[in-house]
């Protein structure tokens, strides 16, 4: 009669689902319905349609036992960074929401009341699916390796690791990942190439990374592949193995790393016990990103605007643009900088390039005059060759013919030089000059 009472309270708490947090406004999702959702201003809601509310049918059931709290999303000028779940609490830790310092927006993160001697921080992230990735402890430096520090890749976060200095032949480095624990765990050396089987990366799935692992290229009929995984302690990777699909009256419990990095083997158990959850469920990231994208911070040019409204234009006071408008209009500065900036290169290579030409054609002219010069000094020189020897000498002396004139004292022409002429030779004493003429007249 015990045991009929027992399964049928069993049977009552498998049935009675606990409702997913969602059902509930306010900046953080909570399970406490004495909280009152956070009012939008009047101008944004009054005149806009609502967001259709999540259903039953968007929630998901499979997600760890941990109470979760959907973190809405912000905007910083034309990147919208949408909203994502997160655990509630943790123990030595702070939570930061999204806020401005020194007129920058400095993301939402986790933070260490405390770090131990010789250990860093990392932060965490938004992982793909919507889910928090929590972040870890790392050691500050690790012999023979150096830290990658981690970057972003066509929308998807890639963790820093720490990679080995020098390569391994016949191997490929897997780097090591954070624990939802905040611990470390280490990566490692493969195989690059293992015949009938192909390496399947990892990825991070509500918040907790799945593990990378060996893949069979064929499948078994009527079976399920149990990924392998790597031993910390004897530095060896355990390829994993077939299971059945199905196996009457048990449930498959998958193997996990335990206490101290200890991989805790995947095995059956039996379907009698009764697993009842101890916080609620949640709806679906991607369903409530819609939902509240109205609450989401909005911060443009360093200035925190409030809040924005997905379906409206307008809050207090305020016009704010949707994501594809502040996308179009950042698009836009951004090709009208990058035109600025090609503008003034090019600008900057044609003052070159016209400075270059401008030399180039003075060394050009320069060439050309010195060039034109020598033809003309070549020239003469060959007309006097070709001339007899008498008149050669008379073109020799041309210059000095005046002087022989105007020392005779016959004519004008000598009159006007400034040797023996006769105007001089008449009013002074023959010197040949208007100075000695004058000197000789005022001695008469």
């Amino acid at each position: 009669m015990s045991r009929i009472l027992l399964l049928l309270i069993g049977l009552c708490l498998v049935a009675i689902e606990t409702p997913a947090w969602a059902q509930f406004d306010g900046p953080e999702y909570d399970p406490n319905p004495k909280q009152q959702p956070a009012k939008a201003n009047a101008s944004s809601t009054s005149s806009s349609p609502k967001a259709q509310k999540p259903r039953k049918a968007d929630e998901i059931k499979d997600i760890p036992d941990r109470p979760y709290v959907f973190q809405d999303g912000y905007q910083n000028d034309d990147i919208l960074t949408d909203g994502f779940y997160r655990v509630k609490s943790r123990n030595g830790f702070t939570w930061h929401k999204a806020e401005l310092k020194s007129g920058k927006v400095v993301a939402p993160h986790w933070s260490p009341n405390k770090v131990g001697p010789g250990l860093v921080w990392q932060r965490g992230f938004r992982g793909p699916d919507g889910f928090w990735v929590f972040g870890h402890f790392r050691s500050a430096n690790k012999s023979g390796h150096v830290w990658v520090k981690q970057k972003t890749a066509k929308g998807q976060v890639i963790p820093g690791y720490f990679q080995p200095n020098q390569p391994k032949a016949g191997h490929t480095w897997v780097p090591g990942h954070g624990t939802p624990e905040g611990a470390w765990a280490s990566g490692y050396w493969r195989s690059t190439k293992k015949t009938g089987f192909a390496w399947k990366k990892g990825h991070y799935k509500y918040g907790q990374w799945q593990f990378s692992h060996w893949q069979p290229v064929k499948t078994q009929a009527n079976k399920m592949w149990v990924a392998g995984y790597y031993n910390y302690s004897t530095s060896i990777y355990v390829v994993g193995y077939y299971r059945p699909v199905v196996y009457t009256n048990h449930v498959w419990v998958g193997g996990y790393y335990g206490v101290g990095g200890v991989w805790v083997v995947g095995a059956w158990g039996p379907s009698s016990v009764v697993v009842v959850r101890t916080y609620p469920v949640v709806y679906s990231p991607s369903v409530m990103v819609v939902y509240r994208r109205s609450y989401s911070a909005v911060y443009i040019g360093g200035v925190h605007h409030g809040y924005h409204h997905h379906y409206h234009g307008y809050n207090a006071g305020h016009v704010y643009q949707n994501r594809q408008d502040l996308a179009k209009n950042a698009q836009r500065n951004r090709s009208k900088a990058i035109n600025n900036r090609n503008q003034r290169a090019n600008k900057r290579i044609d003052q070159r390039g016209n400075l270059a030409r401008q030399q180039q054609a003075g060394q050009r002219a320069s060439a050309q005059q010195r060039a034109n010069a020598q033809q003309r000094g070549n020239a003469q020189r060959q007309q006097r060759q070709r001339q007899p020897y008498s008149q050669r000498q008379r073109t020799q002396q041309r210059p000095y013919s005046s002087q022989s004139r105007g020392s005779s004292g016959g004519g004008s022409r000598g009159s006007r030089s400034w040797g023996g002429g006769s105007r001089g030779g008449s009013r002074g004493f023959g010197g040949g000059g208007r100075g000695g003429g004058r000197g000789g007249g005022r001695r008469r």
